[in-house]
């Protein structure tokens, strides 16, 4: 509930009640419909510093439905998305594994940022995309020890074409990306894939825009009240 304490204000909503009553509806309507359109510009800003884009599919799922009509009492603008994921990334959640392995987390060797940077600001791009990894065929022998099979499969993946190779040491599971040839060869860790389920941290971004906005909306009323007041001829400067 907003309450507006400025007279003046109190005084335009008196005048085009009185003198232009379907006018006062038009008024109300246009600030809903600017705080609503003000949220999401906010939002947009949002996701931009606070969330790490593939592309823009995020930012075209936040929309806005216009408040309609002529009655006060039901006129109502609604600002969201319509990304499910969305929900999750406002009040956080589980995300749970997929299939035999665990949640793939890409590493900041994926992006391209290098080892060991942190926060990951980037997401894989080409080759280093997930679905866009073609692994090495290390064939299924049988291995004395994890040593032996780790070194067998590096070495084997080191010599073909595809550099890619998921290995299970026992206490972790990932992908890898092999480097140079033989017993060089080193591996940079691309995915981790060691956790059946991973916390997604709550990061608020439609809530705050919504709030922020409020306090703009005594100014866009007394606008919207001043211009419906010139239209029918009402207003004296």
């Amino acid at each position: 509930m907003i309450t507006m304490d400025d007279e003046e204000i109190k005084q335009y909503a008196s005048d085009l009640k009185t003198f232009a009553a379907k006018a006062y509806p038009f008024a109300t309507k246009q600030t809903i419909n600017k705080a609503a359109f003000g949220a999401q510009r906010g939002i947009k800003a949002a996701i931009g510093i606070k969330f790490t884009e593939r592309n823009k599919f995020t930012q075209r799922s936040i929309r806005v439905e216009k408040a309609r009509g002529l009655n006060v009492r039901t006129q109502e603008a609604v600002v969201g998305s319509t990304a499910d994921y969305m929900e999750t990334q406002e009040f956080g959640g589980q995300k749970a594994r997929k299939g035999g392995v665990g949640v793939p987390l890409p590493t900041t060797i994926s992006t391209g940022e290098g080892q060991g940077v942190k926060p990951r600001r980037k997401v894989p791009k080409g080759r280093m995309k997930l679905s866009k990894i073609k692994f090495s065929k290390t064939g299924k022998s049988k291995f004395k020890s994890k040593k032996q099979e780790l070194f067998v499969k590096v070495l084997l993946a080191s010599r073909s074409g595809n550099k890619f190779l998921f290995l299970d040491t026992g206490k972790k599971k990932a992908i890898y990306r092999v480097k140079g040839k033989g017993r060089g060869a080193k591996l940079s860790m691309t995915h981790d894939l060691s956790h059946t389920s991973v916390t997604i941290p709550r990061t608020k971004i439609i809530q705050p825009a919504t709030i922020g906005v409020t306090k703009f909306i005594p100014q866009w009323y007394k606008k919207a009240m001043v211009e419906q007041l010139k239209r029918h001829n009402l207003f004296k400067d």
